[in-house]
C-alpha cells in the first residue's frame, strides 16, 4: 500500500470506467452533491449499506436458488421413461 505509483495506476484503470458512465458534467456535479452534507453521509454510510444489502439478498435469495438447483438435480438424476 506504500507504493507511490498506486494512485496512478488506480487512475489509470478508474478514470476509463467512470467515463464509460458518466459525463464531465455528471462528474463534476457528484463532486459537488459529495461535498454536501448528505453527500459526505451517503460516502459514510455506503460501505454497511452495501455489506447489509449483500446479505439480505444472500439471505432471501439462497433459499430459492437452492430449491431451484434440488429440483435440477432431482431432475438430472431421474432416469428417463
Amino acid at each position: 500500500m506504500a507504493d507511490p505509483t498506486l494512485i496512478e495506476e488506480l487512475g489509470d484503470e478508474m478514470v476509463p470506467l467512470y467515463a464509460r458512465f458518466y459525463t464531465v458534467p455528471e462528474v463534476e456535479q457528484l463532486t459537488a452533491f459529495y461535498k454536501t452534507p448528505l453527500g459526505r453521509k451517503m460516502l459514510a454510510t455506503m460501505p454497511q449499506l452495501s455489506a447489509e444489502s449483500m446479505a439480505i439478498s444472500q439471505r432471501v435469495l439462497n433459499p430459492r436458488v437452492n430449491a431451484v438447483l434440488d429440483q435440477f438435480m432431482r431432475a438430472a438424476t431421474q432416469s428417463p421413461q
